[in-house]
């Protein structure tokens, strides 16, 4: 049988890469643009990307070089122009397929800005438990029985703890009464409620202070060392962060990958003169 031009695409991508872990969610030949018919902007050309089960892949690169567009669309938070996404094998072929449910229901998603993500009427818990309502709504009971809420009031408490903040403390605190590291841990903490087995983290640190960005930095780092299998994809200017977390990192420039490979290989021995420049510019 002859093979597709994807499935061309994802035998020459996976021989280059080292097999160390199951797939779990990879693009191929992504395109985006922006803009009119008359004034079209290409943001991503043809790009290929792999998230393999327990590693963490952060995606670096300049303002405006498409990464938070490709992960967004890897993450089904927007539509490609051309190309495919599949998660665990399955193609997100638009929102009601059975592919797209289940990435859903096993990823979860940290914006940049908390203060924006967290409604600000709702306490930690219930942001961090709404998952876990919704989910259960979803399983047709439409009651729930105390044993339920004692099983949602435990995962919110965990989940709490998980990320370095006090569930006593915490669970009743609104947004208006956190700092920004805190709001954003709240944030991880509604993110990893659920056990996601892929999260995605879009410049988690950059709209907090030095000691928030430290405190996210902790929380995303226990998290990894908790959930071991759980696959992250890392969006992030700061290389030091990127450096403590990552397994392998995206080089992005101007929408085409210019490099990717193992961390510590890469920062240590960039082969792109753009990669150079962005270890050289960076404030580790």
């Amino acid at each position: 049988m002859r093979e597709t031009n994807e499935q061309t695409a994802m035998r020459k991508h996976e021989s280059a890469e080292p097999s160390n872990g199951t797939v779990l969610l990879a693009a191929r030949g992504i395109c985006k643009f922006f803009g009119t018919r008359t004034h079209r902007i290409q943001a991503l050309h043809d790009v290929d990307m792999d998230v393999r089960e327990g590693e963490c892949v952060a995606v670096i690169g300049g303002s405006g070089c498409g990464k938070t567009t490709l992960t967004r669309i890897m993450f089904g938070l927007d539509t490609a122009d051309a190309g495919t996404v599949r998660y665990r094998g399955g193609l997100l072929a638009g929102p009601r397929s059975a592919a797209m449910r289940q990435l859903r229901v096993e990823s979860g998603i940290v914006f940049q800005n908390p203060f924006t993500s967290l409604d600000p009427r709702w306490s930690a818990g219930r942001s961090i438990a709404e998952g876990l309502v919704v989910r259960a709504a979803r399983s047709g009971r439409r009651r729930h029985s105390a044993g339920d809420g004692e099983a949602i009031d435990a995962a919110v408490r965990g989940a709490l703890a998980m990320v370095g903040l006090d569930p006593d403390d915490f669970i009743g605190r609104y947004p208006l009464d956190m700092s920004g590291g805190q709001a954003q841990r709240v944030a991880i903490a509604r993110a990893m409620v659920a056990q996601p087995r892929i999260m995605l983290a879009d410049e988690p640190m950059s709209a907090v202070d030095v000691s928030g960005r430290v405190q996210i930095l902790d929380a995303l780092t226990e998290i990894r060392r908790r959930q071991p299998h759980m696959a992250m994809v890392i969006v992030s200017h700061d290389l030091g962060v990127v450096q403590q977390l990552a397994d392998r990192i995206v080089v992005l420039h101007d929408g085409r990958i210019e490099e990717t490979g193992a961390t510590g290989d890469l920062l240590a021995n960039p082969q792109s003169a753009y990669t150079k420049q962005l270890i050289a510019a960076a404030a580790w």
